[in-house]
């Protein structure tokens, strides 16, 4: 369960990593401290956003760039269908990163209203 807690681990910040100490309860609340504490905050979801409150708080992105290239492509045919009890697995390991998520969406829109 690992790689569903990535995000929440790198958020967390070093003092979280490789620390058995630190239940899955106290990395959510860090990770959730240090994500107000971040200056740009983006989704997938509204990638190019990003760049204005980066345009606007650091100053390395050109102001002609206006959004990511788009390299990747999506794969035709290779979905997956997994089962039901794979879902319902899945959705009980990431219930806690989908608040983290919530969370970093808010203040996405927020930090992109404000730049």
């Amino acid at each position: 369960h690992r790689v569903l807690r990535a995000q929440r681990a790198f958020l967390c910040g070093y003092d979280c990593m490789g620390m058995e100490s630190v239940d899955d309860e106290q990395m959510l609340r860090r990770a959730a401290e240090n994500l107000e504490k971040i200056d740009c905050v983006g989704v997938l979801e509204t990638l190019d956003d990003l760049l204005l409150q980066m345009k606007t708080y650091l100053d390395f992105i050109p102001r002609e760039v206006t959004s990511f290239p788009y390299y990747n492509e999506v794969r035709r045919g290779g979905k997956s269908n997994p089962t039901r009890d794979t879902l319902l697995k899945l959705k009980s390991y990431v219930k806690e990163e989908q608040l983290l998520y919530q969370r970093a969406r808010e203040l996405s829109f927020q930090r992109t209203a404000q730049a």
